[in-house]
């Protein structure tokens, strides 16, 4: 039987929920991002594939769960299963209290608790003096700065893929509704309608992220990108190389500054090309190519180490 008490990082999102079991003796004040031991990805209701996943690997009794929601509906069912399940487990619904960095936007309090633990988890990446742009891809698609200090300094939302297609169907009924689970570097010009439509979705969401970039680039000799979300990795590759073919290229790199995740579907790191960002100047209306960024990261579970690290 288990007896190491651990603590449970839990990310209630809009369409998943994400749990990420953490050891206390794998936490340190500064350096890598904690290491989950496992990770489990729910998508039903049911909470199955939790109760799976601690069958298989049992969880300690009087373990610490500390739970990050955007959801007000899964908050409920996740509290009324550890009340029947965990009872004897202490639970922390977090707060932006709990969040210990500045947080410089006009209303804190509003600011969604995921994009927050994202930003506490970026600082641990981020070198001295370097901003982070964060961008999360899920239902909605995040695009979150954090000064070279250390501050949370707002951002920008737009609707993820999912969330896109669903509008653009429901608004417009003769266009289809588009399957964007693989949504993967679709052709352009699409030379259908179906095709047209994944042609804009996803460039769309790649040319958007690109301007964020130049946004957050501006005044800054380097700055780290970071990408996360159930879609982040299709939209990192297009991003370091518009050309990339899928079928014969690969971009996979060994991490550097990312712990590797166990569960972890694609790369936890990509390097780019070159290791010294440019230095020449550039027009305004301009986009900043994204080797201006000397490095960018995968990191899919930047949410759950984020909420970890308010465990600390």
């Amino acid at each position: 039987m288990n007896t190491t008490k651990e603590l449970i990082a839990v990310d209630l999102g809009n369409s998943r929920m994400k749990f990420g079991r953490y050891l206390r003796s794998g936490f340190a004040p500064t350096g890598d991002l904690p290491r989950p031991g496992q990770v489990i990805v729910e998508e039903l209701p049911q909470l199955q594939q939790l109760e799976l996943g601690l069958r298989e690997v049992p969880l300690a009794e009087g373990s610490e769960w500390f739970v990050s929601s955007v959801n007000d509906k899964h908050l409920s069912l996740l509290t009324q299963w550890l009340h029947d399940n965990r009872p004897n487990d202490p639970v922390r619904v977090l707060s932006q209290r709990d969040i210990r960095m500045p947080v410089e936007v006009d209303e804190p309090e509003k600011i969604g608790l995921d994009r927050l633990c994202n930003a506490l988890g970026a600082t641990r990446l981020a070198k001295r003096g370097e901003p982070v742009l964060i961008v999360d891809i899920g239902s909605a698609a995040t695009l979150d700065v954090v000064s070279g200090d250390g501050r949370f300094l707002g951002g920008a939302i737009m609707p993820g893929f999912h969330a896109a297609a669903a509008n653009l169907h429901k608004t417009s009924h003769r266009l289809p509704m588009i399957e964007v689970d693989d949504l993967r570097f679709p052709a352009y010009p699409g030379r259908n309608t179906t095709a047209a439509v994944e042609a804009g979705l996803f460039w769309g969401m790649v040319g958007a992220i690109r301007q964020f970039l130049a946004f957050a680039q501006e005044g800054h000799e380097q700055a780290l990108l970071l990408l996360t979300g159930g879609d982040a990795f299709p939209v990192l590759e297009a991003l370091l190389n518009p050309n990339f073919n899928p079928q014969t290229d690969s971009v996979i790199a060994e991490a550097t500054r990312v712990a590797n995740p166990s569960g972890i579907s694609c790369p936890p790191a990509i390097k780019l090309p070159g290791t010294k960002p440019q230095s020449e100047s550039m027009p305004d209306d301009a986009f900043v190519p994204v080797s201006r960024f000397h490095e960018a990261i995968c990191c899919p579970y930047l949410t759950l180490s984020g909420i970890a690290l308010c465990g600390m």
